[in-house]
């Protein structure tokens, strides 16, 4: 779990009773996440949330990735999931992502659970630098990237394939010492 007084909401990894939540919170969400990300589908199962959690579980333990979901406190609604993953410890860097539920989005979610998660990329991970691959029309997520003081660093053709189809990707960094500004 990450610990952070300022954040309205809980970071954890996700757990099997999570599954149902989970599944719903995709079902809901398709329409505003499947532009950018394969895997959202219209009839998400609670079976394939708890594969979803066991690989991230898996990842952790490898050493490959560091998923997490994001909880209102309170009411622990599922408000979306974010982590570093394809972390590469020879080279020390890995990437960020991160979706919000349809129902929570607008609301600072993505920006401060990456401020955190980038932070800790860097102290715990020990990683020296942090990736955003970004689908060059996913305007939400690049303005998440911007305000988090990551750098542009150009876009890549065909860096992404979304349903079977390519799309350029903004590419952004971070590094320790840059970007990653306090909420």
């Amino acid at each position: 779990m990450i610990h952070s007084p300022s954040l309205p909401f809980q970071i954890r990894p996700f757990q099997a009773d999570d599954a149902s939540e989970f599944a719903t919170a995709v079902r809901d969400s398709v329409r505003s996440l499947s532009d950018w990300l394969d895997w959202p589908q219209e009839h998400y199962t609670p079976d394939e949330a708890r594969a979803w959690f066991a690989a991230c579980d898996q990842a952790r333990q490898a050493g490959t990735a560091d998923e997490y979901g994001l909880f209102e406190h309170g009411s622990g609604l599922l408000l979306g999931g974010a982590g570093i993953h394809q972390i590469d410890t020879s080279h020390r860097c890995g990437a960020l992502g991160f979706w919000v539920r349809r129902t929570q989005q607008w609301r600072g979610i993505a920006t401060r659970a990456a401020q955190l998660l980038s932070r800790q990329a860097f102290s715990s991970l020990g990683l020296q630098r942090v990736e955003l691959v970004i689908a060059e029309q996913n305007i939400a997520s690049r303005r998440v990237a911007e305000k988090l003081g990551a750098r542009f660093e150009g876009m890549a053709a065909n860096r992404l394939c979304i349903h079977g189809r390519q799309h350029a990707a903004a590419i952004y960094s971070l590094i320790p010492h840059e970007g990653a500004t306090a909420p």
